[in-house]
Formats: structure tokens, C-alpha cells, sequence
């Protein structure tokens, strides 16, 4: 008997259509169980809080730990294992004064401003009500009008006291949250000093595993997708703080010139904003032109003015001087993968999707490549 035989093309063709079948299949079990997936992805990040954040701690360090060990100490006569604890700890005392320092310089004038910002409402919502008295009597609407007017304002006023009381009880559990926060900030620490000193352990049981349970050529395929998500998140975060920590000084100094009041407050949410990629100084500005707006409308015109050049200053100038082209992704992908992650997972996911987007499109990029040279094309 004749054994049957698929011909190479009709192999092929059955093999494809069965992969795109199933990966069919995979993505409309995730869209109908998203609610359920996301849960639980939120679910496992909450328990692991102190965990990512100790790698994220670790990771942001690793350079300035990895210059103290090998610059600093290069001189120092001791065992390895306790010039890489010392430095360990050095390292962490380190971010630890210096995220002191930046709290003890900047908290009492971040106070001042609010306090100050506080003061000043009552006197613009009286100003406010004036003006609209004002409109009403040079339009002369009728009295009944401004009855109802001041019938729902007096509604929506009690409305207001009475949910303020409501969610009063909720205070209590909110501070038993800030010391939970504390004690998961402290346990993260602790994590990332574990890391740091024992890195290269844990590199190479992640290797040891691999090998072991797959595929040489599978292995290597994990073991180089691991350093290329190193490569790429190390250069995107370090250079990411850097940047914004320019951009935090350089806004503070020009709303110091400008005369802009709350510079401080300003300064600091804008440098914090500006970890977001291409959007973040016009989030930050956004706060900022409500509290100009209390104080003088016509300042808005000039800290808008003074965003718009400051981004175009930092995306023309600065974070191409400090990213390069690390990312390796153009404009639109990285507009693509904010607004995607930003969708997913808010704020977070508008800041690590665009490394995690750069990480795929090099694989695309790359097995793209490959494919073409296979095929002998070459496209420009």
C-alpha cells in the first residue's frame, strides 16, 4: 500500500493555518476573560508589590553600585563577597540620603506653596462670586432665577457635607494603607539589597533553569531575550531620570525668571510627569494651569509658552543627547505604545510600554530581517 504524502506547500500551508487558528482562539478567550485576567494580574502585582519594586530599586541602582565596587573600592584589600556587600549598602544609603535630602529641601516649600495656595481661594471665590453678581444685575435676570440659582447651591453645598461625612470613616483605613505602603517601601529595600549583592547567583540559576529544561536553542533564545530587555530597560529608565531631573531644574530655574509663583511645586510635577515619554510635560503642565489660573490668568499664557519650548527643548535636544537611540523605535510607535499602555494600565502603563513595545519591534525588526534574507529580497 502507497503511503499518503502531503506535498511541502500543502505541509506548510496546513501548519499555518492551525497556528493561526489557535493563537485565534488564545486572543478571543483573552478578550472574553479580560475583566477576569486583568483582576488577577492586579491581584498578583498587589502581593508582589514589594517584590517588583525591590527589582525596579535594584535594577535603577546597579550602575552607581556596580562604579562604587569597581572605582571606589578597586584599592580596597577585602574578600569579593564583602566589598560587594559594603557596596551594596553604600549604594543604598546613598539614594536613601539623597532622596532625604531632595524631601528635607523641597517638602517645606512644597508646603508653603500649598498652604499659600489654600489662602488664596477663599479671596478667588469671593472675587468669583462678585463677578457673577455682577453679570446678573447687567443682564437683569429676574430674582426667581437666582433663587433657583441659590436653592441647588445650597443643595449641592449639603450634598457635599454630607458625602464629606459619609467617607469620613475611611480615613482610618486610608492611613492603615499609607503604613502598610511604609512597610512594603521597607520590605522592597531589603529586596533590592538582596539582588544587588547576589545578582550574579541569580543570573545563573535563571541560566541553570533554562538549560535544563529546554531546548539548547530555546535556552539561548530566553538567555538573549533577558539581556536584551536588560539593555533595553537599564539605558530607557536610567536615562529617563536623568533627563527628568534636568527638566525638573531647568523648569524650576525658568519659572524662577519668569516670576512664575510656586516654582518649586511646579518644577516638581513637571520632572516627575516628564518620566511619561512625549506627553508627560504637557500632563504636569495641566495642574499647573489651575493653580496659575487662582492666581493670575495671564500667567497661564506665559507657563504654557514656557511648557510648549521646554518640550520641544527636550525632545529635539535633551533626551536624544541622553537616550540616543537606545529605544530604536520611531515616533509613531512610541505615540502607539503610550497610548496603548496608558489604556491598559494608566499611568505605569504609559511609562514601561514603551520599553516593552521597543523590546517587541526589535524581534519583529529582526525576524523580518531574517525572513527577507531567506528569501533573497532586499526592500529599502
Amino acid at each position: 500500500m502507497r503511503k499518503f504524502k502531503f506535498e511541502e506547500a500543502t505541509k506548510q500551508n496546513i501548519i499555518t493555518l492551525t497556528i493561526s487558528g489557535v493563537l485565534l482562539i488564545c486572543f478571543f478567550f483573552v478578550l472574553k476573560n479580560f475583566t477576569y485576567i486583568n483582576q488577577s494580574i492586579s491581584k498578583v502585582s498587589g502581593i508582589l508589590i514589594s517584590f517588583i519594586l525591590g527589582f525596579f530599586i535594584a535594577f535603577v541602582l546597579s550602575p552607581i553600585n556596580k562604579f562604587i565596587e569597581t572605582r571606589v573600592f578597586v584599592k580596597l584589600k577585602i574578600n569579593p563577597k564583602t566589598k560587594r556587600v559594603v557596596s551594596s549598602l553604600l549604594t543604598l544609603l546613598l539614594a536613601l540620603a539623597g532622596l532625604g535630602s531632595f524631601l528635607a529641601m523641597a517638602l517645606p516649600q512644597l508646603t508653603t506653596s500649598v498652604i499659600r495656595l489654600i489662602n488664596i481661594l477663599p479671596d478667588y471665590l469671593t472675587m468669583a462670586e462678585k463677578i457673577s453678581d455682577d453679570l446678573l444685575t447687567k443682564f437683569s435676570i429676574e430674582k426667581s432665577v437666582i433663587g433657583i440659582w441659590t436653592q441647588y447651591s445650597e443643595e449641592l453645598f449639603n450634598t457635599v457635607i454630607n458625602l464629606a461625612s459619609q467617607y469620613l470613616p475611611q480615613i482610618l483605613n486610608y492611613s492603615i494603607k499609607v503604613g502598610s505602603g511604609i512597610l512594603k517601601f521597607i520590605i522592597s529595600l531589603a529586596v533590592a539589597l538582596y539582588i544587588m549583592i547576589d545578582k550574579e547567583r541569580f543570573a545563573k540559576q535563571f541560566r541553570k533553569l533554562s538549560y535544563a529544561f529546554l531546548s539548547n536553542n530555546n535556552a539561548d533564545k530566553i538567555v538573549d531575550f533577558s539581556r536584551v530587555c536588560s539593555k533595553v530597560f537599564n539605558r530607557f529608565i536610567i536615562g529617563k531620570i536623568l533627563d527628568s531631573i534636568i527638566i525638573g531644574i531647568l523648569t524650576y530655574l525658568g519659572l524662577l525668571v519668569l516670576r512664575i509663583p510656586f516654582a518649586l511645586l511646579l518644577s516638581v510635577i513637571i520632572g516627575v510627569t516628564n518620566m511619561i515619554p512625549v506627553f508627560g510635560p504637557f500632563i504636569g503642565a495641566i495642574p499647573g494651569v489651575f493653580i496659575l489660573f487662582i492666581v493670575d490668568p495671564i500667567m497661564v499664557v506665559w507657563f504654557c509658552l514656557f511648557v510648549l519650548v521646554l518640550q520641544q527643548l527636550d525632545g529635539n535636544i535633551i533626551g536624544p543627547a541622553i537616550l540616543g537611540d537606545s529605544l530604536g523605535l520611531p515616533n509613531l510607535w512610541i505615540v502607539f505604545s503610550i497610548v496603548i499602555g496608558g489604556g491598559f494600565y494608566g499611568v505605569l502603563g504609559m511609562f514601561f510600554g514603551v520599553p516593552i513595545f521597543a523590546v517587541i519591534y526589535f524581534y519583529i525588526k529582526k525576524a523580518t530581517e531574517r525572513r527577507l534574507n531567506a528569501k533573497q529580497l532586499k526592500i529599502e
